[in-house]
């Protein structure tokens, strides 16, 4: 149970900074001014 949640919170911060990450090089790639929501 530890263990899974332990899992479940990593994967939900790596997968948010990832998602952050490739947000940020995909605006920067297109050049296009940056909207944040």
């Amino acid at each position: 149970m530890t263990d899974l949640l332990m899992v479940l919170s990593l994967g939900g911060i790596f997968g948010v900074g990832g998602f952050l990450t490739y947000k940020m090089y995909d605006d920067h790639r297109a050049k296009k001014p940056v909207v944040s929501t």
